[in-house]
């Protein structure tokens, strides 16, 4: 069951940007986000611009952990929790950079991609 909560959402006039905490089906963690507008367009040189971060499923709990949360059995509890604690520590227009700061400073593994 994927789960998924926005992080930050922001629409004006020549930008609309979107960030998102996912739970995919395979249990891996995504930080994704999409910026599009003419504003994107001038600064990136494309319509639009999207990133994101996996924590993979086994690395979910190092993040847990660095959140100060604890854990028994890792259910979908746990997923919601762990979602609800990114949206209450890391919510906001800063969110994609903040959460990508703290996984390094945590050494918690991820992969990322960035495509405009």
């Amino acid at each position: 069951m994927t789960m998924k909560i926005i992080l930050y959402q922001y629409q004006s006039e020549g930008l609309k940007v979107e960030v998102a905490a996912t739970i995919n089906d395979d249990g891996d963690l995504i930080i994704e986000g999409y910026d599009i507008g003419d504003i994107v367009k001038e600064l990136k040189g494309d319509l639009d611009y999207e990133y994101y971060l996996i924590v993979r499923k086994r690395d979910k709990k190092e993040l847990l952990r660095s959140l100060n949360l604890t854990f028994k059995k890792w259910t979908q509890k746990e997923d919601k929790q762990l979602v609800q604690a990114l949206d209450q520590k890391f919510a906001g227009r800063h969110a994609f950079s903040a959460i990508k700061q703290h996984l390094e400073k945590n050494d918690i593994p991820f992969d990322s991609f960035f495509w405009s």
